[in-house]
């Protein structure tokens, strides 16, 4: 702005200027009019002739000043369209300043936008997980007269598993794929009355991250896979392998690895299956 000031203030002396000589110029116009007049009134016809060939060189002044006038007049259009681009160039550069800072404040925004949807997400996860936690601290049951509570009921489940198994194999102590889905098949009013709730609390939470408009969903993902037990994976890989009673979560489990801390000797038989999943499952 105190370029264009300094620029500005130079016109008006430019100005200034111009007036002057105009106002010059009008008065040599006035004095050549006024002498062409006493010349007619004070001097004899018969010499007038003589007379006004002496002043023949006021004659070329009177041109060169007009020349100078147009030249002085170019000159001061001239500076006019340079002060007029200066002036272009000046709000051009305003003008891009003003887009930066409203591309600052836009991205600005964006950001600020991003951390509250990252914040209102992890509240409800957040939530999510400890609802499910809570579940598991309600879990309660009575095992051979004992009183089993919390995650211990997984591992009871899982004995219960086992023994129907153990039930089902043949002479030489090893079932097949079919006969373990059977067993859980035939476990599925004892599984459903004991953990349907939890299956599904980790099935809300799973869904939730995986529909997130958040960026890195693995990482939330592997929170809650961090937090299973031995036997809550185990009994998540036979349960889910074998119904789908809970929405996505089969594919909730393979698609974020919720299996990857099994191991072969947690399994109930020993013969692979595996397979039931695809490997991401363990990834």
């Amino acid at each position: 702005m105190d370029e264009f000031d300094n620029d500005d203030t130079e016109l008006r002396e430019y100005k200034v200027k111009f007036t002057h000589l105009l106002g010059a110029a009008a008065g040599i116009a006035l004095t050549w009019a006024l002498s062409g007049f006493l010349i007619y009134k004070l001097v004899p016809e018969d010499s007038r002739g003589p007379f006004g060939d002496m002043f023949g060189a006021v004659n070329a002044l009177f041109s060169g000043l007009a020349f100078t006038c147009l030249i002085f007049a170019t000159l001061m259009q001239r500076e006019e369209l340079r002060l007029q681009r200066k002036e272009l160039k000046l709000a051009r550069k305003e003008a891009a300043a003003t887009r930066e800072e409203i591309k600052g404040q836009k991205d600005q925004a964006i950001a600020q936008n991003k951390t509250l949807t990252l914040q209102a997400f992890e509240n409800t996860y957040f939530q999510l997980v400890r609802q499910k936690n809570e579940l598991i601290g309600q879990l309660e049951e009575n095992h051979n007269g004992q009183r089993v509570l919390g995650r211990l009921c997984f591992q009871e489940s899982f004995h219960d598993l086992s023994r129907s198994v153990s039930n089902k194999t043949q002479n030489n102590g090893q079932a097949s794929k079919q006969q373990i889905e059977e067993a859980v098949r035939d476990m599925d009013n004892s599984l459903e009355q004991k953990l349907g709730n939890y299956f599904r609390s980790l099935n809300s939470i799973m869904a939730f991250i995986d529909v997130g408009d958040i960026e890195n969903k693995a990482f939330y993902a592997h929170l809650v896979r961090d937090q299973l037990s031995t036997f809550e994976v185990v009994l998540l890989f036979y349960r889910c392998a074998t119904t789908d009673g809970y929405g996505q979560l089969k594919s909730h489990i393979e698609r974020y690895g919720l299996l990857k801390n099994l191991a072969q000797i947690h399994l109930v038989s020993g013969i692979e299956h595996r397979d039931w999943y695809q490997q991401l499952a363990y990834d």
